[in-house]
């Protein structure tokens, strides 16, 4: 019932009767289209045409408003970017636009995060990046020395979240094969997406996986950030020993085979 609330309600507003109806029938389209088919691109043409008017066209309904809503609509949109198919290159322009207004606020951090995590992509064939893990007694180390520790060829980064269900099926997988993968594989779970100690404790006991999991209170250390699936529940990595990501949220079957294999 405060101010801000109504402003962004009215700002809500305008926006659906600008852009909804047109965001809607592109993107209903393009999902049902096959993909680099000429149909295909000639709709993302479309759909990169919209998302550079929303752009622009929040940070002008923005441009003389001092409150902070301008900058958290900006985040939400960076942190959507991925699953909009937004090009990281069209933020660009309003990056350092909006930092410089509100500088001071939380949010300067989080705009920051997203935004280098959409120009720092995780793929297959690339390093796996270095996080900060910490356990349920609040002692920190990094996932570096993990891999260095354990002399096992490959390490499964297994980051998944308690309300996830894709993610526990996921895991319940690595469960059902340990036997099969534990010799030469190392599991590292993260439990995520929560904000208490409690819960994660919880949470790790209640699955009882048979490898050592931590637990990433309230984005402590951006691990989801940082492995590109700030929108998600949860994903696994494959890593060999020289630090490559083999495989990412690869099936059982696939699994085996780059394991048999390499």
């Amino acid at each position: 019932g405060d101010k801000l609330r109504e402003k962004k309600i009215k700002y809500l507003h305008v926006f659906s009767e600008k852009f909804a109806k047109l965001g809607n029938d592109i993107y209903g389209k393009l999902f049902q289209l096959k993909k680099d088919s000429e149909q295909y691109n000639k709709t993302k043409s479309r759909l990169d045409s919209l998302n550079k008017a929303v752009l622009a066209f929040q940070y002008n309904y923005f441009l003389n408003d001092n409150n902070i809503l301008g900058l958290n609509t900006y985040v939400y949109l960076l942190k959507s970017a991925k699953n909009m198919l937004i090009s990281p290159d069209f933020f660009k322009n309003y990056q350092s636009l909006y930092l410089r207004k509100e500088n001071n606020h939380p949010l300067f951090k989080r705009a920051i995060n997203l935004y280098t995590d959409l120009f720092n992509e995780i793929k297959v064939g690339q390093k796996y990046v270095d996080i900060t893990l910490t356990d349920k007694k609040n002692n920190s180390l990094k996932l570096s020395e993990l891999i260095k520790r354990k002399k096992k060829k490959y390490t499964i980064l297994d980051l998944w979240s308690p309300w996830c269900s894709p993610c526990i099926r996921k895991s319940n997988l690595l469960k059902q094969n340990y036997q099969k993968i534990n010799t030469n594989v190392q599991i590292i779970g993260v439990v995520g997406g929560i904000s208490e100690v409690e819960k994660a404790v919880n949470a790790i006991s209640r699955f009882a996986y048979p490898w050592k999991n931590f637990a990433e209170i309230s984005n402590k250390n951006r691990i989801w950030e940082k492995y590109g699936i700030a929108n998600s529940g949860g994903a696994q990595f494959l890593i060999n020993k020289d630090g490559k990501i083999l495989a990412i949220n690869p099936n059982i079957e696939k699994l085996l085979k780059i394991i048999k294999d390499k």
